[in-house]
């Protein structure tokens, strides 16, 4: 063998000497702490038994004591029983003596129901013949009561036929209102065209003329339209309330503003407005540059009545400015339109509430027919 392997294994088996060392170090340390835990358990166990000895002579006691109490638990229990048992007893006897003042009263009581009994006799007697009134009055109220309940359903029914033909006739109106929008703006772009001619032309030409002739149709067809829904509101507004005399008055003169048409101020306002106008008009002679609708102005159909060609005449005479009398038109006329929303909605209400009325009516005649069927005997009987 070689040097250097043999220096090996001996550095090996010295560090293995020096492990097994430690080694039996720590395990006789171990065999130190062992003896001392040993003297320390071996004290405990003499302690413990020493504990046990006196435990058990606790418990013999403690079993003495146990048998003690069992025997004092039993009396006790006989003691309770004996105690209930003699206040079962005294209330038998109060409650004995209290059934015997209950049997003299009602001794006493069942004589006073005897009389009560002859006396009750007596009164089914008249009660039979007060039935016999009762239900011929019932007859009567009930056939009564089917009678207002037929009324009130024929009305109910009345109302509702109105409602429907005055829906249909706020469809008609609202149609008419459609068309009178409609010729307010085309009255409208004719009024504007006018305005742009009169300012770059003279009044007198030709052109114009037929341009202001065409307008003055256009505000009378207006008019005229206007005076027949007015009528047309008002016949129906007499309906609604029930009323069979229509009071409409036909003016054929000039109305005021709440009316829809134009007053005797505004006309000489619009006639000092008109005069100006030509002043300013009257140094400028080109006509070339005018625009006119002549379509429109063929349409269109002229509704007079007898009632309103004098308002005709008498307006087209003056009806030359259309910048102030178109815009007091229009004005008037939507103020119109919306006071006929207003009181056809009003109408509609009132009808409903007609309807709300009658049929609060009917349920009352079923409920007060529902309680006579209760209360009646014959009814029962069934």
């Amino acid at each position: 063998m070689s040097p250097t392997i043999a220096n090996l294994r001996i550095n090996h088996l010295q560090n293995q000497l020096s492990k097994l060392r430690d080694e039996l170090y720590r395990t006789e340390c171990d065999k130190e702490e062992l003896k001392i835990q040993l003297t320390e358990v071996t004290a405990q166990n003499l302690e413990l038994k020493q504990k046990c000895t006196i435990l058990t002579a606790k418990a013999e006691e403690s079993i003495h004591l146990k048998d003690e109490l069992d025997i004092a638990r039993e009396e006790a229990s006989n003691i309770l029983r004996l105690s209930t048992t003699i206040e079962q007893l005294r209330k038998h006897a109060d409650e004995v003596v209290s059934l015997r003042l209950r049997c003299s009263q009602l001794e006493n009581d069942n004589q006073i129901c005897v009389q009560r009994l002859t006396e009750l006799e007596q009164e089914t007697r008249l009660d039979g013949n007060i039935r016999s009134k009762v239900k011929a009055q019932a007859r009567l109220q009930i056939e009564d009561a089917q009678f207002l309940a037929n009324e009130a359903i024929k009305r109910a029914e009345l109302a509702e036929q109105n409602l429907l033909k005055i829906r249909q006739e706020l469809i008609n109106v609202n149609r008419e209102k459609e068309c009178i929008f409609s010729e307010l703006t085309r009255l409208k772009s004719c009024c504007e065209g006018l305005q742009s001619c009169a300012q770059a032309s003279n009044y007198d030409t030709p052109i114009m003329e037929s341009q202001m002739l065409n307008l003055q149709e256009e505000l009378c067809r207006l008019r005229t339209s206007m005076y027949v829904s007015d009528m047309s509101s008002g016949s129906n507004m007499n309906e609604v309330g029930g009323n069979t005399t229509t009071t409409t008055t036909i003016t054929t003169g000039i109305l005021d503003n709440d009316t829809g048409f134009v007053d005797d101020n505004d006309v000489h306002h619009f006639n000092m407005s008109l005069t100006s106008q030509n002043q300013l008009n009257t140094n400028d002679n080109d006509c070339h540059s005018l625009t006119v609708n002549d379509n429109d102005s063929s349409s269109t159909h002229n509704l007079q009545t007898p009632s309103t060609n004098s308002y005709h005449i008498h307006v087209d005479k003056d009806m030359n400015n259309p910048s102030a009398a178109t815009t007091l038109l229009y004005t008037n006329l939507m103020r119109k339109l919306t006071q006929k929303e207003t009181d056809f909605i009003e109408m509609e209400q009132k009808y409903r509430g007609y309807l709300w009325k009658a049929r609060e009516v009917i349920r009352l005649l079923e409920r007060q027919y529902r309680q006579h069927q209760h209360n009646c005997p014959q009814y029962k009987r069934k």
